[in-house]
């Protein structure tokens, strides 16, 4: 079950990372980094998706790798894989806030 989980999770955030690199998304499409901050105007809007699309990109590929090795060497306990699917999936969220709030003001302009 966990296999299938993290496979999922691994194909989920590669196709989403490889379509917001081909196909920037507009503020009303489904896919997209959306949290109030990146919302702000178009310059934090670009730069989050950017951000989001390239942790995508890693994460994809690792959570792809996890589900072989979970296959391979039967990490099945949920004391271990949990934390692995939640915890980068968590970081998704968080890093690109923390870049944009170090990037720009409280009101989504570039800081000097």
């Amino acid at each position: 079950m966990a296999f299938f989980v993290i496979l999922l999770f691994g194909l989920i955030f590669t196709i989403c990372g490889v379509l917001i690199k081909i196909k920037p998304p507009s503020k009303k499409s489904i896919y997209a980094y959306k949290t109030p901050f990146s919302l702000k105007n178009n310059d934090t809007w670009s730069e989050g998706n950017r951000i989001a699309s390239n942790l995508m990109l890693l994460l994809g590929p690792f959570y792809l790798v996890l589900s072989l090795l979970n296959n391979s060497i039967n990490l099945n306990t949920s004391s271990m894989i949990y934390p692995l699917i939640i915890l980068p999936a968590m970081l998704l969220m968080a890093i690109p806030n923390m870049y944009l709030r170090f990037k720009f003001d409280e009101n989504g302009f570039p800081k000097k």
